[in-house]
């Protein structure tokens, strides 16, 4: 399997790179650890922004040391970019998409809205 990677899609406003993610909601999978060669783990998790949504998938690296503690039903508000990855298997070509974080919190729920009310502003800023 080879895999490449997208990180930046083109802000059709005026021709610069935009991938920002900004996610609030609640874990839906239990976070899978795997340890990686250079001492870093990768953390992989599901995140559902409200129902009606589907699950967006975030993966987190980083020391242990900096881990986010999150679990299964836990809020949380990842901020970081779009992934898009294509890969080649028994011959055919696919591709996926995931959020890369690079922060990752545990949200009480006043933060929790007020991360919702600041996603609001810049959806609002947004280009139509």
């Amino acid at each position: 399997m080879t895999a490449q990677t997208n990180t930046t899609a083109p802000d059709s406003t005026n021709g610069t790179e935009l991938n920002l993610v900004l996610l609030t909601g609640a874990v839906r999978t239990e976070p899978k650890t795997v340890e990686l060669d250079d001492g870093t783990i990768r953390l992989t998790f599901e995140v559902l922004a409200g129902p009606g949504t589907k699950a967006s998938p975030v993966t987190w690296t980083g020391p242990v040391s900096k881990a986010p503690r999150v679990a299964a039903g836990r809020t949380v508000s990842v901020t970081g970019q779009v992934r898009r990855f294509f890969f080649q298997s028994g011959g055919t070509l696919g591709w996926q998409t995931d959020i890369l974080a690079t922060e990752v919190a545990v949200t009480p729920a006043k933060r929790r809205a007020l991360m919702q009310s600041f996603a609001a502003d810049v959806a609002d800023l947004a280009p139509s």
